[in-house]
């Protein structure tokens, strides 16, 4: 036995049903566009945070080379600077080890720097003249 349906009934449950889909298509476009925003504003505070460590170690070694240059090197002066150099540097390590597999190249600056600041055995013959 057929259940006999106004066309007026059939219209309405047709647009009710693609109202519905639609809604459903909305609220999951909704969904993904807040979840593509919070992993976007995730990498941009991980870029801050990168740069301004970078800004800071780029000015400690400013710091450092104006240091060696004087006329009068301050030893303490350049440990302070140098201390507070590494102190960056392993923050940049653990911002590494926090942030999701992104490798910045703190650990291999820090290597870097500690070759640097290791005496060198090797002694330069004054020039003939």
């Amino acid at each position: 036995m057929k259940l006999a349906m106004k066309l007026r009934t059939r219209l309405f449950l047709s647009i009710s049903a693609l109202i519905t889909v639609a809604l459903l298509g909305l609220l999951l476009g909704l969904v993904s566009v807040m979840q593509m925003a919070s992993s976007q504003q995730s990498l941009v505070r991980n870029n801050f945070a990168t740069l301004d460590l970078g800004l800071k170690l780029r000015q400690t070694l400013g710091d450092q080379l104006v240091v060696m240059l004087s006329e009068n090197p301050d030893r303490a002066a350049f440990d302070k600077s140098r201390d507070h150099y590494l102190q960056l540097l392993d923050e940049g390590i653990a911002h590494e080890q926090v942030s999701d597999g992104f490798k910045y190249g703190f650990k291999q600056a820090k290597a870097d720097y500690q070759d640097f600041c290791r005496p060198t055995r090797i002694h330069v013959a004054p020039p003939i003249c």
